[in-house]
């Protein structure tokens, strides 16, 4: 049992989550303790005027937090006694303070203990206290888990070496398996649906993080082909908050989150609906975070083999998108196509065939 005396309180296992109320961050606060410094059952909490002060907060505030913690089952409160810490399920306090799967699922050690408010090993022991040899098993069962409840399958990476035409041929049989299931979830309807709010935005801005970044230049190029102002909006929050600046209800935002759903994408999508901006995700599950800032979701299948992920099906996407844009104006589509092959003439950036026979 851990002593009451009056020795310093860590300040990283006491530190104060954000966005709940002040009982509440105070009460979360003290579950991280709880957890931080591996109090067993019977250990008295530190003195409430201590608790107060290291918290920041009055001790009106630190008793509600406790009787949190006590309408819990954490902590139990006896007659003329501090407060004493019960049996409580550590693997269930952990859990609950994970307010966000996709951290254990995915980010480092380092984050997950900043987000706990506890040291990196902290992390490590607390994974071999549940069975696991460490923390990347615990997070590869978990991310296993997180996956399959976003309806996406766990990818599973073969190796090349003398196995390298079977993952070939798997990935091809994945490829297929993709684009049907993209023709089954967006069809024509769809399509036009889109096509239309393409056609009528003043302007469009189309944003993509980690691979999906790529993916973003893709798709507002081939836009810019069939006549459709469309610019891609850069990384980061500064950038990003100067692209977004003066978009409103006439403008459209595209934002792809296929299989892993970053902050960005969440805060691009959440600033241009409160903007009043037609927004449109592309994601892989229609559970991703960012439909719930959208207008118009297109579930694109983004499961690979040989990576975690495949593009393939979303490229498919923006020329099915781009080939019904073309179809509805033709002149147009054609009159840019044309255009842009004169000027890559008259500045000289088509090769000429001797070129490239070299």
């Amino acid at each position: 049992m851990k002593d009451d005396a009056e020795s310093d309180l860590p300040v990283v296992s006491l530190a104060m989550p954000a966005r709940e109320s002040l009982s509440s961050r105070s009460a979360t606060a003290l579950k991280r303790y709880l957890l931080a410094e591996r109090l067993e059952p019977g250990d008295k909490l530190p003195p409430e005027r201590r608790l107060a002060e290291a918290l920041n907060v009055s001790r009106t505030v630190l008793r509600e937090a406790v009787n949190q913690l006590v309408g819990e089952g954490l902590v139990r409160r006896e007659p003329s006694r501090s407060p004493t810490v019960t049996d409580f399920d550590r693997r269930q306090l952990a859990a609950q303070l994970l307010e966000e799967p996709e951290m254990l699922a995915f980010g480092s050690v380092g984050q997950v203990a900043g987000q706990l408010a506890v040291e990196p090993e902290e992390v490590q022991r607390f994974a071999r206290d549940l069975g696991y040899s460490g923390y990347q098993t615990l997070q590869a069962s978990v991310r296993e888990a997180y996956l399959r409840n976003a309806g996406l399958d766990p990818a599973v990476v073969r190796p090349a070496g003398g196995e390298a035409d079977e993952l070939l041929a798997e990935q091809r049989r994945r490829q297929r398996a993709d684009l049907e299931k993209l023709y089954e979830a967006v069809g024509r309807a769809q399509l036009d649906e889109m096509c239309a709010a393409l056609e009528a935005a003043r302007r469009v801005v189309v944003y993509g993080e980690g691979a999906s970044a790529a993916l973003a230049g893709v798709l507002a190029r081939m836009l810019q082909h069939v006549g459709v102002n469309a610019q891609v909006m850069a990384n980061g929050p500064v950038d990003s908050a100067l692209d977004m600046y003066g978009l409103g209800p006439q403008d459209v935002v595209l934002c792809i989150a296929l299989w892993l759903p970053f902050r960005g994408s969440i805060d691009v999508m959440r600033l241009a609906s409160d903007a009043g901006c037609h927004t449109v995700a592309f994601t892989a599950s229609p559970g991703s975070p960012i439909t719930r800032y959208s207008k118009q979701v297109a579930i694109v299948p983004a499961q690979g083999t040989a990576l975690s992920f495949t593009v393939l099906p979303t490229v498919a996407l923006f020329e099915n998108l781009t080939a019904v844009l073309a179809g509805r104006r033709p002149e147009l589509a054609a009159d840019i196509q044309q255009s842009l092959h004169n000027r890559y003439v008259k500045e000289g950036l088509v090769a000429h065939m001797r070129d490239l026979r070299g």
